[in-house]
């Protein structure tokens, strides 16, 4: 496959087919819209690591972490049962459907977050997680809000990919993005104290009111008929994507949880920054995932699908690697320019594990859609719960004794062996025990 690739680059055939793929010039128009959005959080950072000190920075990044993680269990997997059987309906069904899922991730998060709330377990969780009660006190509603505003933007995301209309999606995530970032600066620059409870409330009430007007037209895309089949069914996708949750769990907190525990959140704030450094790799792959999504689960050919897949992977494993050197250069020159605190400067020894942890972790997507097309998501929970328990192991065994470096390079050799799982079973559900040759023909149509 590679020594095709080599030869197509030569030839141009690879750049002529990239350049007159519909695929290719979609992506783009989505890429734009992504890298103003994202983009302009980097322009933001270096505002952020002035006005705020190093351990506001690194506990306002762990209850972010905290957040997301709450996002991600309450949903149970239904953005994945939402993207998954919205080709299988049409019509009024679809619109029932998205009634159904929508209404059971309603359910959930007013009952689960309601039951922790009323019988102030919340409390007790968030102490143990090593935040201080005055801390949690204060900005508990507004953790409430960000809850679910992030849930309400991720089933957003799923409808709007599914139906072809990323672009309407990516517009309006610049738009929050700017209002969240120009707030909080506001918020930080004029206002000394309670920088952290300030800045969740900005961008936790931005992200809702900004969604507002999408989240209407989403709902006005629903008929409100209870399908108990169709719950019975989502469910059955969706709760198995919870291993995945269960992984992210691992790899977005469970590391950071050790590292404050041991080092402190000064220690937290320079991971967070590496890991905020590799913002990047998610811009350019969720941007890709987007339109590669719909198109994945639109083409009925499994093997062509397949060779598609090894096709783009590569392609963008190397294109990342471009990426990361000049991050990388970056990240040094911002160090000696003092745009960044020197006590910063260990994030460049950390970025090659974390940035190609990042990278393993979005590829690997290309990847589980194979499992997930062929219904075989209790497989991803399976892998996942095995990678998550060992990565947990190393983190708890590790990180008390070496820190962040040793966080980050678990990060990397889990993902790896994880990734090295998935395609597995893949290629395995793609061609069963066959002996097929990938060395065939396959486009980016």
């Amino acid at each position: 496959m590679l020594s095709k690739i080599k030869h197509e680059i030569k030839t141009g055939k690879l750049r002529k087919e990239i350049s007159d793929s519909p695929f290719v010039k979609r992506f783009f128009g989505v890429f734009i819209l992504d890298v103003l959005a994202k983009g302009s959080m980097f322009l933001f950072l270096p505002l952020y690591l002035r006005l705020m000190t190093k351990e506001e920075f690194g506990t306002f990044s762990y209850l972010l972490f905290v957040i997301m993680n709450i996002a991600y269990f309450i949903k149970l997997g239904m953005d994945t049962a939402q993207a998954k059987l919205y080709y299988d309906y049409e019509g009024v069904e679809r619109n029932k459907l998205l009634f159904n899922i929508n209404l059971l991730t309603i359910v959930v998060f007013i009952l689960l977050y309601g039951g922790l709330i009323l019988s102030g377990f919340d409390l007790f969780i968030f102490e143990k997680i090593g935040v201080e009660q005055d801390l949690y006190t204060s900005v508990r509603w507004f953790v409430v809000i960000y809850v679910f505003a992030f849930i309400q933007q991720i089933m957003l995301q799923s409808y709007l990919v599914a139906d072809n209309k990323a672009s309407k999606f990516q517009v309006y995530n610049l738009v929050k993005v700017l209002a969240m970032s120009i707030g909080a600066v506001l918020v930080l620059y004029f206002f000394a104290s309670n920088k952290i409870s300030n800045r969740l409330l900005v961008e936790s009430v931005s992200a809702v009111l900004v969604f507002a007007p999408l989240t209407a037209y989403f709902i006005r895309q629903m008929k409100p008929v209870i399908d108990r089949q169709m719950l019975l069914k989502s469910i059955h996708i969706g709760l198995p994507m919870l291993g995945s949750v269960f992984v992210g769990f691992v790899y977005s907190f469970v590391d950071k949880y050790y590292l404050q525990k041991a080092h402190g959140f000064g220690d937290v704030a320079v991971y967070s920054l590496a890991i905020f450094l590799t913002t990047p790799v998610n811009l350019i792959f969720s941007s890709f995932n987007l339109l590669w999504f719909s198109k994945f689960f639109q083409e009925k050919d499994a093997q062509r699908n397949y060779r598609q897949t090894k096709k783009v992977y590569l392609i963008m494993l190397a294109a990342f690697s471009v990426l990361f050197v000049g991050l990388w250069v970056a990240v040094i020159l911002a160090v000696k320019f003092q745009l960044i605190d020197a006590s910063y400067q260990p994030v460049a020894i950390l970025l090659p594990f974390i940035f190609y942890y990042k990278v393993l972790e979005s590829l690997s997507n290309l990847y589980t859609n194979f499992l997930v097309q062929g219904e075989q998501t209790k497989l991803i929970f399976r892998i996942t719960m095995i990678v998550s328990g060992l990565a947990w192991l190393s983190f708890a065994w590790l990180i008390p004794v070496y820190g962040y470096l040793a966080a980050a390079i678990i990060l990397f050799v889990m993902e790896l062996f994880r990734t090295v799982c998935l395609v597995f079973f893949a290629r395995k559900i793609v061609f069963g025990s066959s002996k097929v040759s990938l060395h065939q023909n396959g486009g980016l149509a």
